[in-house]
């Protein structure tokens, strides 16, 4: 036995009145909302191919490579204003997220040097690294949206994890902000 719309081969107990249960889901679908099956079926490829396109769309963006201005590079600030700052228009909260694990053996030293005191120098070092990425993120996603600088730049930290397995979290949050001309052209020079 063939199914009525597609052709494929099915046995009586798949076929729901002479469809496979693929053509018969359609079929219902296109009764409920009073269309044809093949009125439904050019809707399905219609929405597929603006699907396709706004992924392609996304994918073309995602791989356009970042131009960070040198105003970006330099302008984070964790005041929302600085006189020598004129900002012309705020665009909108960007933030980053780092989280970093640490692995066993700095764990280890670390426990240890909370037993014996003193400074940690491997976590201080890891502290310092995630949130230098996590800045950098806010860079980019700073530039994302076209901004010039970054203000009212916030850090937290957290550890998150269970017992022996200590993994550090690191949030970059701030407004991203366009700048008056005359500013912009004064620090990138």
């Amino acid at each position: 036995m063939k199914c009525l719309d597609c052709e494929k081969d099915i046995t009586p107990a798949e076929s729901f009145k002479g469809r496979c249960g693929k053509c018969h889901a359609v079929f219902l679908e296109a009764r409920a909302r009073g269309k044809t099956v093949d009125e439904l079926k050019a809707e399905q490829a219609e929405k597929r191919k603006e699907d396709q396109n706004i992924r392609k769309l996304q994918a073309e963006k995602a791989l356009r490579p970042l131009r960070i201005s040198e105003a970006l590079r330099k302008i984070i600030l964790t005041t929302e204003t600085a006189h020598n700052l004129p900002v012309s228009e705020r665009l909108e909260i960007v933030a980053a997220e780092v989280v970093v694990g640490m692995n066993v053996f700095k764990d280890i030293l670390a426990g240890v040097r909370n037993v014996v005191g003193g400074r940690s120098n491997t976590i201080q070092t890891a502290l310092k690294d995630i949130r230098l990425q996590a800045l950098d993120e806010l860079r980019s996603e700073a530039a994302r949206v076209g901004a010039d600088a970054v203000v009212g730049v916030s850090l937290d930290y957290q550890e998150i994890g269970a017992t022996g397995s200590t993994m550090l979290f690191v949030i970059a949050s701030g407004t991203a902000v366009k700048l008056e001309k005359e500013a912009l052209n004064t620090s990138e020079a």
